[in-house]
């Protein structure tokens, strides 16, 4: 059978290549069919596909080279259905993932969005989609977002602003002015905003990664995620050609959740990373991995934002903040422990080539393996350790180091009772968040107002003649099947942990606040 390859006697059978279908209404759905029926009902995450291909040709990705720049959908009720179906069925998970290339790219993908939402309000699922939205945003891309809320995240994806990068990597990204009005359009329909840049990309260095992270900051987006460039067989990059013109050198990890054994034999995936090139050192792609690290705890579940978004009003954009704390001498014990695990654990997974992966697996629990990504297992040694609340300390100091370098004297005193309050609070919020512990806490500012209207305007005018009182705890039916709300992350295995992690890292709400008044001092 063609596009089939199995075995037969132990004896490997190919079926040779099958033409690509263009008409996908000719597969047959696995979900309608039932065959995907013990996955959904044990807590797996299902993947839909509404359309397939890519219009663009971006040379790491051979998603757009692999289907010609066409785009195929499938027919709009069978997704539907497919939608209906899973949600009556699924067990144990609260997300849904659509592993379309473009999300937002076809006026119809606001309907699914719609769907998506209904099912949400007479099922409880999906309470998390996984997205990606078109290269080319528009504002049926920020209704999509507004339609699904907080169940998924406004990213604008960029990977770089750098010219001479863009045309080496022959993408071509929204203009700037557009991505601007986005943001803002986003932000005043209380959506999260994030975008993504890639580490490693030919042309780039470390000043011009910076300068992308400060752009993007200062055009409203409030979170940047920072990835490595993998080279992947069947892209233009993954050619000797390219490797030599850019001077690329690579080294191997394991693939995430790509590691299994069978009878005793370990079998994996591993992932080929650009580590450096002609103009990014290694010690760079280290640094910019930490920043990736501290970015996915700074923002889980939004513990940091009213820290950020408190630096964003003073005119700090969080990337200054975050290399401040990278680089500040003046950190405590406690951070530079927890820094100094990041970077074990960075060098630690990164190996020579593929059989050194698989060698470094052989005589260690597969389960752990599985769950373990560098990011992951320093964000749980650190909440484990109890290391977190000293890292939050440091973070805020430096942010009071570049405020204080760039302040009169006269705002001292002002931006310190401010800052003070949101140390209070966000050392509150992490312990709710990773222990599960209920805190009431004093602050004298009404922050619930603050961030109700999206943290806009100076933090002073939200001051209280009287104190308010504040109570967190975990907020319940933010994931109603997972199971995940009394999850104590300073306690769980490794692969709850990753589980747990996974699914509330990007969410909202997961956190209840509510206020009462204080007495008059």
């Amino acid at each position: 059978e063609p596009g089939v390859a199995y075995l037969r006697d132990d004896c490997y059978v190919d079926g040779g290549r099958r033409v690509r279908r263009r008409d996908l209404d000719t597969i047959p759905s696995p979900y309608l069919g039932g065959w995907l029926d013990p996955f959904i009902g044990n807590g797996y995450a299902p993947v839909i596909e509404t359309n397939r291909g890519c219009p663009f040709s971006c040379t790491y990705c051979n998603w757009g080279s692999a289907t010609v720049s066409k785009v195929n959908r499938f027919s709009l009720d069978p997704v539907m259905e497919e939608l209906e179906y899973i949600a009556e069925r699924v067990r144990d998970n609260d997300n849904l993932t659509v592993a379309d290339a473009n999300f937002g790219i076809l006026k119809r993908d606001l309907e699914i969005a719609e769907k998506s939402e209904s099912l949400w309000q007479r099922h409880g699922y999906p309470a998390q989609i996984q997205l990606w939205y078109t290269k080319t945003s528009s504002r049926r891309t920020i209704e999509i977002g507004r339609v699904l809320g907080k169940k998924v995240r406004f990213l604008l994806a960029i990977q770089s602003l750098n010219e001479e990068v863009l045309a080496n990597i022959k993408r071509d990204n929204i203009k700037l002015k557009t991505y601007e009005e986005l943001t803002v359009y986003a932000r005043e329909k209380s959506l999260l905003t994030a975008s993504d840049i890639i580490v490693g990309l030919p042309g780039e260095d470390l000043p011009s990664v910076k300068s992308n992270m400060e752009t993007l900051h200062r055009r409203g987006v409030e979170k940047v995620d920072v990835f490595s460039l993998m080279l992947i067989p069947g892209t233009e990059l993954y050619s000797q050609e390219s490797r030599d013109r850019f001077g690329m050198k690579v080294m191997h990890r394991l693939a995430q959740g790509c590691i299994i054994d069978i009878d005793g034999e370990v079998i994996a995936e591993t992932e080929e990373l650009v580590v450096e090139n002609n103009t990014l050192s290694f010690e760079d792609f280290l640094i910019l991995n930490m920043y990736s690290a501290l970015s996915v705890f700074w923002h889980h579940s939004g513990m940091g934002d009213v820290i950020s978004n408190f630096a964003r009003g003073r005119g700090v954009v969080e990337s200054t903040m975050f290399f401040e704390f990278l680089k500040s001498p003046d950190n405590s014990p406690e951070t530079v422990k927890g820094l100094g695990f990041l970077d074990t654990l960075l060098r630690n997974e990164l190996h020579e080539n593929a059989e050194d992966v698989h060698a470094a697996a052989v005589g260690q629990r597969v389960d752990e393996l599985r769950t373990t990504r560098a990011s992951y297992g320093f964000i749980h040694q650190i909440i484990r350790e109890g290391l977190v609340p000293a890292m939050i300390d440091d973070m805020v100091n430096g942010l009071v180091r570049i405020m204080q370098r760039r302040s009169e004297n006269a705002l001292q005193n002002v931006i310190a009772n401010e800052v003070e309050n949101l140390r209070t609070f966000t050392k509150a919020y992490q312990a709710v968040l990773d222990t599960n512990a209920t805190l009431t806490i004093s602050v004298d500012f009404d922050l619930l107002d603050w961030m109700r209207q999206n943290f806009s305007g100076d933090m002073g005018k939200y001051r209280l003649d009287e104190g308010m009182r504040l109570t967190l705890r975990r907020a319940r039916g933010s994931l109603p099947n997972a199971k995940l709300e009394s999850v104590d992350a300073s306690s769980c295995s490794q692969q709850q942990f990753t589980e747990w992690l996974y699914f509330i890292r990007n969410t909202r709400g997961y956190v209840e606040i509510t206020s009462t008044k204080s007495e008059a001092a």
